[in-house]
């Protein structure tokens, strides 16, 4: 070989170890700056997630907040406006009838109770029917009594009349008997628990007569009759049904009353001054 010519020279331990360490100082900037790009970008994305997480957080609370302070549709459409309506109290329907008593100056009642729980005496009464008051079975089977003794009455009429023998609780004997009995027996139907009720019913029943003249077994029954106490100048007549007196006689002053029996053949039965008489048995 010539002495121009380069020779090769081969590498030594020292030389490859030199070049190796060039070779890492060269290399390891680019290596370390990677290293610190990917740290970087780890923690970036760790702080987004992190942020991400807190607000949703946030909404989430906000929005569950919101929702228990708003009402829902429901609920909303479940509640009921107040509303402030005027009330108005119906006017109490008009009475059936009203009631005017005499007690020295007049006064009106509105049922028979309110008559019956008065203290003061009255004399008279009449009553006054109302023109809306529409009449109950019970009415009308009263005025169909009532017209026994007058046919033509009115309903009105006739219950009018026998209100007001309802009504006069303070009534005599000599009172009810100036009343037919079948005018009593329908008063009694619109007031059998009238405090008077049972000398309505003694008149109703024909069992108390006045003075004047009777048909047996119509105006009045047989039986035993018997008068007041103390009665003067009383004359009394047993008659056949021809008109031929059965018994009579005068009495000019009976302490203890005059008592009479009356058979059912009897006729009739005759009464002057004697006043009331009572069936006695």
């Amino acid at each position: 070989m010539g002495m121009g010519q380069g020779r090769r020279q081969e590498p030594t331990l020292e030389t490859s170890r030199s070049a190796e360490i060039n070779m890492f100082n060269h290399s390891a900037p680019s290596v370390h700056r990677r290293q610190t790009t990917w740290r970087w970008g780890a923690l970036s994305v760790l702080a987004l997630i992190l942020l991400i997480s807190a607000c949703s957080g946030k909404t989430e609370g906000a929005s569950s907040s919101v929702a228990s302070t708003v009402p829902t549709a429901a609920a909303q459409s479940s509640v009921t406006p107040h509303r402030t309506t005027a009330t108005t109290t119906p006017a109490p329907p008009p009475p059936p009838f009203t009631i005017t008593c005499y007690i020295g100056a007049s006064r009106t009642f509105i049922s028979l109770e309110q008559v019956w729980s008065t203290d003061e005496q009255f004399s008279l009464c009449s009553v006054n029917m109302s023109p809306t008051y529409k009449p109950t079975p019970n009415d009308l089977a009263a005025v169909e009594l009532y017209r026994q003794f007058v046919p033509s009455e009115t309903t009105p009429g006739a219950l009018g009349a026998m209100l007001a023998i309802c009504a006069e609780r303070f009534a005599t004997e000599e009172d009810v008997l100036k009343w037919e009995p079948p005018v009593i027996q329908g008063a009694l139907l619109l007031c059998g628990a009238a405090p008077h009720a049972g000398l309505l019913q003694a008149r109703a029943s024909k069992a108390i007569i006045d003075d004047g003249t009777y048909v047996i077994g119509q105006s009045m029954a047989p039986g035993t009759w018997s008068t007041k106490p103390s009665v003067r100048d009383c004359y009394w007549e047993r008659t056949t049904g021809a008109g031929d007196i059965i018994d009579n006689n005068f009495v000019s002053f009976a302490p203890n009353g005059v008592t009479v029996t009356i058979r059912s053949s009897d006729g009739g039965f005759i009464s002057r001054g004697c006043g009331v008489w009572h069936k006695i048995k």
